[in-house]
């Protein structure tokens, strides 16, 4: 694989080293953040029943990416014997021949780890989205036809990439470790669709909390509305943030490897803690709902109520000391709506 020493190798030599210490960053993050999280995630997770999709999502999502990150550190590292191509010539070229389909295989399941991964992160946002446009069924429809179409067309993209790559992975001499010499510049494309619904996302969720910015004045009013707005808005900003950084890390210098294991770590940590905090909050025992002021409503958040899903557009008027009707409930209570209920007074979150 190594037959000339140019500028791209260089380059692509130095990204491997550097890569070294990003994954170590990016593996040091995402465990030592599942440690500060284990009380609530043992609380509000495991310890609850699972009558949601979301949770397994939540679960496979987080050891998908600690898994294939401690693979790359090792693959990466000086934990792992040399496999530089001298020491497999001198035992066999077979062995050598299956080192090489075995770093092949290594960057696909990689490259498709990752995307699976990213699949279920904005599977996990895309129903908090849904769940504050609820009544808005031509909204809520654009809004999945997106989240199909962008993963559709980001893993045809991986799908072209990868056998266009495949032809340049191999064991680097240099590097003494799997490497990819040549990135295919489709790569780069993969990360173009998501950083659109992600822009996506966020303008719907800035939309929706202006025309409800009453209600967000004061936390307590409406405290998981709150934790949407404040805990969504900051993820797609430091999420697009970090996308357009890999994407121009990828076109301006050819690094398949650089940035990313980082950009995706942060996504994961930033989606566990909002999915967390949103659990936290419902758990607690609530005497207002999310669309209530300051009034005293019928509903009613008892202490370990989980909530699965919520949604709606808009609450009802409310005035200080009054009561919702029970047509007023029945609007809230709708399903996939801000307090759709298996039994009246219940708001679920996935």
């Amino acid at each position: 694989m190594d037959e000339e020493w140019t500028d791209r190798d260089t380059r692509g030599l130095a990204n491997l080293f550097n890569q070294r210490y990003v994954t170590l960053a990016s593996i040091t993050t995402i465990v030592y953040d599942s440690f500060l999280i284990l009380a609530d995630e043992v609380d509000l997770i495991w310890s609850k029943p699972w009558k949601s999709s979301i949770k397994p999502v939540y679960l496979i999502n987080k050891m998908i990416t600690i898994g294939l990150n401690i693979v790359t550190m090792y693959q990466l590292g000086p934990l792992r014997p040399s496999l530089t191509l001298k020491w497999y010539y001198s035992v066999n070229l077979a062995v050598h021949r299956l080192r090489n389909s075995r770093c092949q295989g290594y960057i696909v399941a990689g490259t498709l780890c990752q995307l699976i991964s990213e699949i279920l992160s904005k599977w996990i946002l895309t129903r908090r989205l849904v769940a504050i446009y609820a009544k808005d069924r031509k909204i809520v429809a654009s809004i999945y036809a997106a989240y199909g179409f962008c993963y559709i067309v980001s893993g045809v993209f991986a799908l072209w990439s990868i056998s266009d790559n495949i032809k340049h992975v191999g064991i680097s001499n240099r590097g003494e470790c799997a490497a990819v010499k040549q990135t295919s510049p489709i790569f780069g494309l993969i990360f173009i669709a998501p950083l659109i619904y992600e822009l996506y996302m966020a303008a719907l969720t800035i939309r929706k909390a202006l025309s409800h910015v009453a209600f967000l004045k004061h936390r307590k009013s409406a405290p998981l509305l709150y934790v949407i707005f404040r805990d969504g808005i900051f993820y797609l900003f430091m999420i697009i943030v970090a996308r357009i950084c890999v994407i121009l890390l990828i076109v301006k210098g050819g690094s398949l490897y650089l940035g990313l294991a980082l950009q995706w770590c942060m996504d994961v940590v930033f989606i566990c803690r909002f999915y967390l905090n949103l659990l936290k909050v419902a758990s607690r025992d609530h005497n207002i709902s999310m669309w209530e002021t300051k009034a005293t409503l019928d509903i009613q958040h008892p202490q370990g109520t989980e909530l699965d899903t919520f949604g709606g557009t808009a609450g009802p008027s409310v005035t200080t000391g009054s009561r919702l009707s029970e047509r007023e409930v029945a609007d809230i209570e709708t399903p996939g709506g801000i307090g759709n209920t298996s039994t009246k007074g219940k708001e679920r979150v996935p």
